[in-house]
Order: structure tokens, then sequence, then C-alpha cells
């Protein structure tokens, strides 16, 4: 039978445009919406409207008339219909060379084929290349007309290139073999137009046209489909293989059913132009589809553009498309996409949709969803009357990648062995913008963005970064501005914090016997990871039905009896080891310098990134150029080790002979799983010395040995001072190195270490230094060096009592914001703040061991910082100071000055803050606030709850108010 490549191209076009005409989808529009003040919760739809619970199937894509799918902007295809092959080979029928398979078979393998020569095989026998290894095989533009098809088994790197086959019923097939690649090939009229079985494995289609009933059937791992034409009857691309396709480039269309349907885990799908016929899907992911990802893809002309339905980890990106439909997933990731019909969602688990483009809000249908989140579901702006709204904060599939083994590299188009972390750091990214297959990958070195990478975005959705040790941090950014990472998980294989568990007690030598939970480290005299004997190195003390510390306690003693495996460790206080209850899980801080440094840096945007535990802190800016952003980030200890079952049945023995309890189980899927971290990081986050303070929205902060967060500057000490009368300046000396530098016009702050300004006023000249001494001129005016009466400034090694300090005001990261965030399980301060011009509002702050909002100087800890300008209102604050009951500035709201001894008003470097509709309640501490050497507060409308335990006779007022003025209390 004649076939002529135009003629089926001729053909496809005039498909094409019937498509484009075809009606679309659409769903009713919401009832307007009833309820206000609130963000979504499950059920409900952008804008406010209410759900719309479909009943049945057909009703989850109602058929109304959409604007036509072609309509849609282009997501980013890179490809044209006559680019390459796709265009056909034309047969000579007229001129055709009979011959058998046999001999055909022959002049390839001879390479006897002439040029551009149509061939008709006589017989139903296939082509067959059977065992070559290595070889290269040219079809030198050759139209072959065969039904028995092309048969390539057992061959380990052939390459067969240039050639048509025309066929109306076998295609190609590749049975039992590795590293076949298909270029220039075109398939026309077979039933299945390629097979690739499953004891196959990296077959490569490139610059192919494949037409017939199905275009491609795979079972065989890691298909790679490049600039290639794929047009099917039905299912025209049909993956089921347990290693899924990896697509690039092509243009790929059906009649009926799905244009490509998988079943297979790492679909990766990108700039392709999807079509198809009336009823056709373009995109369907069924059950066993896990890690897959469509991204910059043209879905035209087709009712449902995609349909993923109990899908485990996939995310579409960057996609315009008609209609989506997602049912019973897990872990899914819509974003950036561009539709111009419906997204419907129905029974799935943690799915995030943000920043898609849709005609209108009633566009969003969605019922029985769980773990939701983004501003295509839901009003992120929204906030509640106080606390934080919990269905805005990341919701974290903990569970999502236990047991799964990483990933050694990434798909890389040319198949060459790829770190994850190295493809972001230095592949070529189109547009500036990289994105990461959903998975688990390993992750060898940290991620490190310097200049060189200004502008990019990155998309690492459902991705995990396994690090095999914490000690190093995962991710830094140098010197760079204007990137986004968005997705991004962080883990380790070692737990950062080491954690035991009491087995006994000897009262006789104070010691305890500890053995370290099932999945950690268990030796804490390892060098390598721990210093038990250093001030760090505390330990903390949790009971067994808490998540936050009751203690710290140290040590005189630790020493690992690796016999048994115990720990003997003795305190170093009397007190402390009565502290202790068999069964207590006692942590260490593990030796590290944090997870994430942000150092120089402006505009930097994390949002849905994940730290599942890390030693130092969690998020470490210094010196900040412009503000950095948190959206969504959350901060929290990692799952529970998958453990052997001898270690399970080891613990359980312990559990039964000591009465006491590891948490090791058996999970749902019938793993043996170890003990579950206590401890995330130490702070949070800690900004110093930033032009502008952090920027945290809707934020998941839990679990942290020290504070939630930190933001603060650092201060030089004052070693001398030339007043020339003369001129009306005064030159300031003090130790470089410390404070941040003071160029021309910053503000230079001295204060005294009984809380007296000495001097704010703009740097009359950048700082000149000389040895170990900075030099900064200020206008005598702006100055009282009377304060310095008594202060012996060249006194070496000053204790805190008599040191003057210096700041650099305009590196105080201030202008923070805080919102929406919650900050909970806390040793020591919820927010702990030393900057100005801050934001705390709508936050949830509970079970925090000291304050947990404190704006305290710490002269101690080297650090400093005034605080103006603040507004603190909206926070839910629970169960706080329960540390130590008696401190005052363990008070819930704590304003703690270094001046305890006057109201006069340059002791008072506390001024202009507004504390308003904060609700404090089962405190411990002494106070639900404290205000000291402040003035200008505005305190109204808060609720301050009674201390816990505290009966009508023992009640205490809740706020303490002394050595401040001017300060207005309103409706509390």
């Amino acid at each position: 039978m004649k076939r002529n490549g135009n003629v089926w191209i001729r053909l496809l076009s005039a498909i094409l445009v019937l498509l484009l005409c075809f009606p679309l989808v659409a769903c009713p529009a919401g009832d307007p919406a009833v309820t206000t003040g609130t963000s979504g919760s499950t059920g409900t739809t952008t804008g406010g409207q209410k759900p719309v619970v479909p009943q049945n199937e057909a009703e989850r894509l109602s058929i109304t008339a959409y604007p036509d799918a072609a309509d849609v902007a282009n997501a980013g295809v890179t490809v044209a219909a006559d680019a390459f092959i796709r265009v056909g080979r034309t047969p000579n029928t007229a001129a055709a060379v009979d011959i058998s398979s046999a001999d055909l078979s022959l002049k390839f393998r001879r390479g006897g084929l002439a040029a551009d020569t149509t061939y008709r095989v006589t017989d139903n026998g296939a082509l067959v290349f059977d065992g070559a290894v290595d070889k290269t095989y040219n079809g030198q533009n050759c139209v072959i007309i065969h039904d028995g098809g092309i048969l390539i088994t057992n061959a380990t790197m052939l390459t067969l290139r240039n050639l048509t086959l025309i066929s109306e019923s076998a295609g190609v097939t590749i049975t039992n073999s590795d590293a076949t690649v298909l270029e220039s090939i075109e398939v026309v009229g077979a039933t299945v137009a390629l097979t690739v079985d499953k004891d196959s494995e990296a077959a490569t289609l490139k610059d192919c046209r494949l037409v017939g009933g199905t275009a491609v059937k795979s079972e065989g791992d890691d298909l790679y489909i490049l600039d290639s034409n794929l047009v099917g009857k039905k299912d025209t691309l049909v993956d089921t293989a347990k290693v899924g396709v990896f697509m690039r480039r092509s243009l790929v269309s059906a009649e009926e059913g799905a244009v490509i349907s998988v079943a297979s885990s790492r679909v990766d799908i990108r700039n392709c132009a999807i079509s198809g016929g009336a009823g056709v899907v373009g995109f369907s992911a069924g059950e066993g589809t896990r890690d897959m990802l469509v991204a910059l893809c043209d879905f035209n002309g087709i009712q449902l553009s995609a349909r993923l339905r109990k899908t485990v980890n996939a995310a579409f990106l960057f996609n315009s498309a008609t209609n989506l439909l997602l049912e019973d997933t897990v872990s899914s990731y819509i974003c950036d996409n561009t539709l111009s019909g419906e997204l419907s969602a129905h029974y799935n688990d943690y799915l995030l949709a943000d920043r898609n483009t849709l005609p209108s809000a009633d566009r969003v249908v969605q019922s029985n969803n769980e773990n939701d989140n983004g501003n295509t579901l839901m009003d992120v702006d929204a906030r509640l009357e106080v606390g934080a709204d919990e269905n805005l904060l990341p919701h974290i599939n903990k569970e999502l990648f236990v047991g799964c083994e990483p990933y050694a590299y990434i798909r890389s188009e040319d198949r060459s062995d790829v770190k994850m972390l190295s493809y972001i750091m230095n592949g070529e990214h189109r547009d500036k913008l990289a994105i990461v297959a959903p998975g688990s990958y390993a992750a060898d070195v940290t991620l490190s963005l310097r200049s060189a990478h200004n502008g990019l975005q990155i998309y690492a959705y459902g991705v995990l970064a396994m690090k095999d040790n914490y000690g190093s941090g995962s991710l830094s950014f140098n010197s760079a501005s204007n990137i986004t990472l968005r997705g991004l998980t962080f883990d380790h294989t070692e737990n950062s914090m080491g954690q035991a568990v009491v087995i006994a007690k000897d009262a006789e030598t104070n010691s305890v016997t500890l053995v370290a939970g099932a999945g950690m480290l268990p030796d804490w005299t390892d060098v390598d990871y721990y210093n038990w004997q250093d001030r760090y190195g505390a330990f903390y003390g949790y009971r067994a039905d808490r998540h936050e510390p009751y203690a710290d306690m140290g040590a005189s003693s630790c020493v690992y009896n690796a016999d048994n495996g115990t720990m003997t460790v003795k305190m170093n206080t009397q007190a402390n080891f009565e502290r202790i209850v068999v069964g207590d899980s006692i942590c260490i801080r593990g030796l590290g310098g944090g997870s994430v440094s942000i150092t120089e840096c402006g505009n930097i945007l994390l949002e849905d990134f994940t730290l599942l535990g890390g030693a130092g802190f969690g998020i470490h800016e210094t010196n900040t150029t412009a503000q950095n952003t948190l959206h969504r980030v959350a901060i929290t200890p990692g799952p529970a080790a998958v453990i052997t079952e001898e270690e399970y049945t080891y613990y359980k023995s312990l559990e039964e002979e000591y009465g006491v309890s590891f948490g090791v189980h058996i999970d749902d899927e019938g793993r043996y799983r170890g003990t579950s971290p206590r401890v995330s990081t130490v702070d949070a986050t800690h900004s110093a010395g930033g032009v502008k303070g952090l920027r945290a929205i809707s934020c998941f902060f839990d679990r942290m040995c020290d504070d939630g967060t930190n933001q603060k500057q650092v201060y030089a000490v004052l070693t001398g001072y030339t007043e020339n009368k003369s001129a009306g300046t005064v030159t300031f000396q003090f130790n470089s190195g410390a404070c941040r530098a003071f160029s021309k016009g910053n503000i230079l702050h001295i204060y005294t270490a009984k809380g007296e300004l000495v001097c704010e006023s703009p740097a009359l000249k950048t700082a000149t230094y000389s040895g170990s001494s900075a030099f900064v001129e200020v206008a005598a005016a702006d100055c009282d060096l009377s304060a310095l009466v008594g202060f012996n400034l060249t006194k070496p090694d000053k204790t805190d009592a008599e040191k003057v300090f210096v700041d650099n005001l305009s590196y105080a990261t201030n202008g923070f914001v805080f919102d929406n965030t919650v900050v909970q399980n806390i040793r020591s301060r919820g927010l702990l703040i030393k900057a100005s011009d801050g934001v705390i509002k709508n936050c949830s702050l509970i079970n925090i061991g000291m304050a947990a909002i404190a704006i305290h100087y710490e002269a101690s800890w080297g650090e400093a910082g005034i605080s103006r300008n603040l507004t603190i209102e909206n926070n839910l604050i629970r169960n706080t100071g329960f540390f130590n009951t008696t401190r005052i500035n363990y008070s819930a709201i704590s304003i703690d000055s270094l001046n305890k001894t006057t109201i006069e008003e340059n002791h008072l470097l506390y001024e202009n803050i507004v504390i308003r509709g904060n609700r404090i309640e089962e405190r411990q501490g002494m106070y639900a606030m404290q205000l000291n050497g402040a003035k200008n507060i505005t305190v109204e409308n808060n609720y301050f709850g009674a201390r816990q335990g505290e009966t009508a006779e023992e009640y205490r007022r809740p706020v303490l108010i002394y050595y401040s003025r001017n300060i207005t209390f309103n409706g509390n």
C-alpha cells in the first residue's frame, strides 16, 4: 500500500485545526462567600467562594463552553512541526526493490543499502538485529515497506538511524537490549510503532516520527524521547516501566484515549506540545506513578489536559493547559500554570497549588483535600483574629521519602552522570530557570549559590537532598541577589543532635545510664560529632510525654561502654541528677556550623523550603544587603529512621527490661522504625548585621534547642575618643572587626553598660583604621561625653559592667517581619529581638522555655541592638517561662533594658512599641509582660491569662512596669 509522509503531515495538520475549534470544559460558578476572616480550610476555593462538591465523575469535569485552549499562553515549547524527520520520507513504490527479510537484514549489517531506495519485503519475517554490541547501522534514508517489522534483541549499544518503516502491523520491537538508539527513524501505520520490553533499558529516540495505533508502549526502564513526533490512534505513549520516560521538545498527539499514559516512577517531560481529539486526555498518570514532572508543556486543544490519580510526589509546573484533574494523590505540586479551564482537586493529601492563572476564582473545584495550601486554593493573606492560621503553614509529609534509596544522579539529556546540586550550581539554565525533577537525591556537597547565580529561579518541588554528614552546611548564599528557591527539602543520614533514653540512675555516683535512640549515633564521646564538655554541649532533658525540654544540665564525665552500647554520664550537680527520671530523653548538641547560610545577600526567597534538622543555626543571615524572605519554610525534626529487625528486637528487649520507651515500632508498611528525633536545630533563624532584617511569613519552627529566632547586631567596644572643639566633632576609637564597618552616613550608636546613651549620629566620614582600631568622626552636638565619666576605656579585659558599646545602626537587621508563623517547643526564647522597625503579628508561640517575645540586650553574648518602632499584635502565646519560673525576664513578653536605675530620657532606649491584641495563656513565668527601660509604649486590648496553677487567692498582677515612662494601657 502506498504511503506518503507529506500526506500524513497534511492530515495531522487538519486534525489539529479541528481540535483547536473543539469546545472545552467548565465548572459551575461557586456561590458567593458568606463568611470572612479565615483562610481556606479543606474544601474552600479562591476568593472566598464556597466549595463546589461534585457528586460523581461526570460532575468532576462539567462540560460547558470554555475559551479555546489555543488561546492559552504558550508555556515554553520550543519545537515546530517541520523541524526535522517529522516531515517524513516519501516511498517510491513504482521503483521499489523486492527483497526477503533475511537479505535485507544482511544488507543492513554489511552496509549494502542503496541510499534513498524503497525496499519492499516479500515475506513476513522480522528484520532482526540480534546480539549486536556497540554497532551503528545506517538506513541511508531508505523506506522499507514491511508488515513484519524490526526486531532488536539481545543487543547492547546498538544505533539504528535514517530509516522509514511502513507497516500495517508490526513496528520496531526492542527486547532484552540495553542502550539502543533510534535516530531519525520513521514508523508509519503499525499497530504499535515502538515496543520496548521490560528486559530492556536506556533506549533513546532522537529526531524520530512514530505514527501508529499506539506510537510507543514501553515497559523498559529509562526511555528517552528527544525532538520527536508521536502520533497515535489511541494512547499514543504508554509507559509502565519502573523508571519512566524522559521526554524533551517533542510533539505528541492522539485521536482517542490518552496522549500520554504513565504508571512509572521518575517520569520527566518538558517543553513538549501535546494535542488530541474529542474526549482525549492529554496526560494521564495513574497508580504506580511516583516522582513525576511535567513542565513547560503546551496542551493544545485538549478538553482534559491532565489527570493525576493516585500518584505520589508529582509536579506540574509552567504548563499552558485547559483543565486539570487530581484525585487521591499524595504530595502534588501544581504551580505557575496557565489554565483556560478549571482546576479540579478531590481527596488529595499534601496538595500545593500556587501562582496558577485561571479565568476566575470559581474555576477551582475542590473537595475532601487535606494538608492543602497555595493561593490557587485559598486566601494566603487571610489572618485569624489571634495567632497563626495553621491552614497556611507548610504541611510537611515527613514520610514521603522514608526507606527510599536516594538517586545518585539526576537524569540529564546527554545521559551523563550529573549530581543534583552540581546541576543547579553549574548547569546552563534557560531563562534563569532550573527545574529539578521530584525525587530523593544524594547530596555530597553543599549547594553554594553566588553572584554568578543572580536572578536564578530554582524549582525543586518534591525534591529531597540527603547529605551523609550533618557537620558541614547544606545550603549557602554568598554575595548573591534575587535568587528564588522553591520546594527543596534537606535532610541528613546522620541525626545532628545526640539523643538517648535514661535506663538507670545511680544515687551513689550521681550518674545516669543512657542508651542512644534507635537510629541515632551511639557514642557521645566521639569528638568528631560531639563535645559534651563544651559550654554549648549542654544536655537537655525531655520528659517521655513532652516535646519541649524541662532543663539544661551539665556533666562532669561521659563514658561510652562499647561492650553493651550504653553511656554512663555523671551529672555535675546533685540538683541536675535529681531532676532526671528513668525514661526521660536526654539530648546533646552536635558539632557543626549550621545548615543554611546567607551572607552579604539580598532579595533571596526561600519558599516551601524544609530543613529536617541540622547542627548549628537552621538559617543564618549575616550582613544582608536587602531583605530576604522565608515563605512557608519549615524547620523541624525529621522522621524516625528505618532500622533492621535485629535492632528493633534489641530495643524492644531494653524497653521490657527497664520499663522505658524508645519509640521503636512497626509502621503501616511493615517497616521497623527507630526513635523519633526530638530536636531540629539550635536557632531556627539567626540574623546579624544586615541592612534589612528577615521577613518570615507562614513559617513553622519546631523544637529548637536555643531560640526560635535572633534578630541582632554585634557590638564593638569603645577604647577612646578625641574631641575637636574648634570643628565641633568627636572621633571615637573602638576595636575593629566587631560591628559592621562604618561608611559615611551610617548611624553611630554608643551607650554604656548601664544603658545610658552617649551618642547617636551619622558618621561624617567613612571609618579609618589603624592596627586593631577603627575611628569614626561625628558631630559633637549629638554626643553626651559626660556619660563616659568614670569609665576607664583603656583598661584591658573589661567586664561587661565596665564596657561602653558601639553599634552601627545602619546594619542592625531592622525592618524584620514575623507574620503568621508558629514557633513551638523551644528551649530558650521564641523570638529574640535586638532590632527596630519590626512587626510580629499573628504568630503562635507555644511551649517556650523562657520569654516568648524577648526584646533584650545581651551584652554577655557579644550581641547588641536597640529596639524602636515595633508592632506586636494578635499573637497567641501559651505555656512560657518554664525553664525558670522566677526569672522576670522570662515573662511571656519581655522588654528588658540594661538600665535598672532611672527614668531619665537618655536611659530609655526602647521606645515607640505597640503591644496590641495578643493573647497570653497558661504561662509558668511570673509575669505575662514586663517593661523595663522603655518609653512611649502602647499596651491595649491584650488578654493576660492567669499563671498555671494559680488560684484566685494567689493571683498576682500579670504586668510589671519599672523604670519606664509614657505607657498607655487600655482595654486589657
